[in-house]
């Protein structure tokens, strides 16, 4: 039903000037799922920037997510002419993209 799965992450950061710095990272998260008929690996994308000062500091990520999913749309049961149970199921297969903003500020005192 599972296996073991793999997860990747990279990133950086450098500093511009003595005030900012800018960042990058990329994520892969692989699927547990033995058996899935479809490919529902998780990547994250991510770029930051950040400001620093004597007594405050600011700090901007944004991150790009992209995975695939399937849910069960509906199942029926019926039954036959020989009143043998048989089940149809819709599967919804769904691409997804997801965008996050996030900006922190943090004071020094």
């Amino acid at each position: 039903m599972y296996k073991p799965a793999s997860i990747f992450r990279l990133g950086a950061e450098g500093r511009v000037t003595k005030n900012f710095m800018l960042r990058a990272g990329i994520g892969y998260y692989g699927s547990p799922a033995q058996n899935a008929s479809f490919n529902d690996n998780r990547i994250d994308i991510s770029g930051g920037a950040g400001f620093r000062f004597d007594n405050f500091y600011i700090d901007l990520a944004y991150i790009h997510t992209q995975y695939n999913g399937q849910d069960l749309f509906y199942q029926l049961t019926y039954l036959d002419k020989n009143m043998n149970p048989y089940t149809i199921t819709q599967l919804a297969n769904m691409q997804n993209s997801l965008n996050t903003a996030v900006m922190t500020v943090g004071f020094k005192f």
